[in-house]
């Protein structure tokens, strides 16, 4: 995403460019990866996602945990593809 804004200070506008990284599937199940996993997304950093969503989030990274009904066979489900 980028925005820009006026700038008092100058002609030029300010730039902003922001870059979201989503990833979705079920937790690691792998040991190494169990952990690795755990550290990246519940350290201390991190807070209860805002209006009763079932998650953590912090500053540069979040995870929404979605109910059992999105999963498919035990897996979460593939995202629906657009229509144009």
């Amino acid at each position: 995403m980028t925005s820009t804004v006026p700038d008092d200070d100058s002609d030029e506008p300010l730039t902003f460019e922001e870059q979201v990284t989503v990833e979705y599937g079920p937790v690691p199940a792998g040991v190494e990866e169990h952990r690795a996993w755990t550290a990246r997304y519940f350290d201390g950093s991190a807070s209860q996602l805002p209006d009763g969503l079932d998650g953590p989030v912090a500053g540069d990274r979040a995870v929404l945990v979605l109910p059992d009904t999105c999963d498919v066979g035990g897996r979460p489900s593939e995202p629906m593809p657009s229509v144009a």
